[in-house]
């Protein structure tokens, strides 16, 4: 079938590849298709382009190996395609795309945090990819994937970005460290208030000092403290830190100060949580549980390897977050690709298309995939198989969810600066109400100006 000719560069799509081959690559389909059968709507797949195109592709740098080979993969498909992989860290990934997207210096396709679309987009640095959707991920594969993805990806309602990493919030907990204190180790705490009492019961003294703490979860950046406790926690209160529109801090009203007092009790006056939280980065905080120092970590799926290459046989268990008096909440976080609007759209879709099947994303990902039946891939295995685990087979990102702080421009530094003031509370150089109030006043300002 042919496809409409853009500007001279689209051609028949299969006049360049053998369809069987691309059929089988391309996006990853549930069930069976006869041969011949497109498994894209409309029946015809992306075009490509007509001459030799040269691209860039930024990866994360702990699935650069697996980038190149998926692009190798793809170049042998198509050999009008040549494709240089880089993989960048986290640590200064955000400064390093923001100067590159204005600059007009990007690469063709970024793998980029689900928490920047929003403010790159506002930016007008990334094309809407809503007609490539629409026109060639058919309807069953996008409904595949997790809705906080697409959430996340979707500003003032167009597509930004392709979710291939989504993760939820869940406990993860040590079985022996549960089984010494008498506790079941089936089942963690249900609610905020049971993760005191666990917290207590799984804190080990030694005179002054502490063996073993019942809880940790991580701070640095502070973002991260908000992103995978605080938010969780204030939304099971009943409250949240702006309004749905993000028009007006809601820090100052009770549930936010509660938030911030429950926060600061674990450390301060319970002392039954790690006390360097925010020393702590992301990765950090699994060899802690591995090597017994914490009873119960915050985290997503993605611990679960880190504590195993340090403690290989360790026996784990894992639950949802606790609920409160509003419910139970988890929130939703990952990565993207998005195109920015100095590439060529149509050269670069087909290749952000390969990189959609699931399977992929389940190899390139170090948590959840973008879609659902990614958890098919032999990799999550192992949670399946282990009734204690069950839980973080699916994720947590099932359930996790995604409010208009998120999906706003504005909501990386707001995020960043009420968890510097959640730092000063759980310190004490605040009271939690102060610090609560500061944030308020921090927050207020920047929705003023912006």
């Amino acid at each position: 079938m042919t496809l409409e000719n853009r500007k001279g560069r689209r051609e028949t799509c299969f006049q360049k590849i053998n369809r069987r081959q691309f059929l089988k690559s391309a996006v990853g389909v549930t069930g069976c298709l006869a041969v011949g059968e497109s498994i894209f709507s409309g029946g015809v797949a992306p075009a490509f382009a007509k001459g030799k195109v040269n691209m860039t592709y930024w990866s994360r740098d702990y699935n650069q190996n697996d980038a190149k080979k998926y692009a190798d993969e793809f170049v042998k498909l198509h050999p009008e395609y040549s494709i240089k992989v880089e993989g960048l860290p986290y640590a200064g990934m955000y400064e390093k795309l923001s100067t590159a997207l204005m600059g007009g210096k990007a690469a063709d396709l970024i793998s980029c945090s689900l928490a920047w679309v929003a403010q790159f987009s506002e930016m007008g640095v990334l094309y809407s990819l809503d007609k490539q959707w629409e026109r060639d991920i058919p309807k069953a594969d996008r409904d595949d994937y997790f809705p906080g993805g697409i959430s996340y990806c979707t500003y003032k309602g167009r597509l930004y970005g392709t979710p291939w990493r989504v993760d939820g919030n869940m406990l993860i907990w040590s079985v022996d460290a549960f089984k010494e204190a008498g506790i079941d180790p089936s089942k963690g705490p249900d609610t905020w208030e049971e993760v005191i009492e666990y917290g207590k019961k799984l804190t080990i003294r030694e005179g002054e000092n502490i063996k073993q703490y019942g809880l940790c979860m991580y701070g640095k950046p502070a973002f991260g403290f908000l992103n995978w406790y605080m938010a969780p926690l204030v939304w099971a209160y009943g409250g949240d830190f702006v309004d749905d529109k993000v028009t007006r801090s809601r820090c100052n009203e009770k549930p936010v100060i509660d938030a911030f007092k429950y926060s600061a009790d674990l450390n301060n006056r319970l002392k039954i949580a790690n006390p360097p939280a925010f020393s702590y980065g992301w990765s950090d905080i699994s060899p802690i549980l591995a090597k017994r120092a914490t009873a119960i970590l915050f985290g997503h799926q993605a611990n679960f390897n880190i504590i195993w290459k340090v403690t290989p046989d360790m026996k784990l268990g894992a639950g949802p977050f606790p609920r409160g008096p509003a419910g139970r909440f988890s929130k939703a976080d990952g990565w993207c690709h998005v195109i920015p609007k100095t590439a060529n759209l149509e050269d670069i879709w087909p290749f952000c298309v390969y990189l959609q099947d699931p399977m992929r994303q389940a190899v390139l990902t170090v948590g959840a995939p973008g879609r659902k039946a990614g958890l098919a891939h032999p990799k999550y295995e192992i949670f399946k198989k282990d009734p204690l685990i069950r839980y973080a087979g699916g994720s947590g990102a099932d359930t996790a969810v995604v409010r208009g702080l998120e999906t706003h421009p504005l909501g990386p530094r707001i995020g960043e600066e009420i968890g510097r003031c959640a730092a000063e509370a759980w310190e004490g150089k605040l009271s939690p109400q102060e610090a609560a109030l500061k944030g308020h006043e921090k927050v207020t300002t920047i929705l003023k100006t912006g």
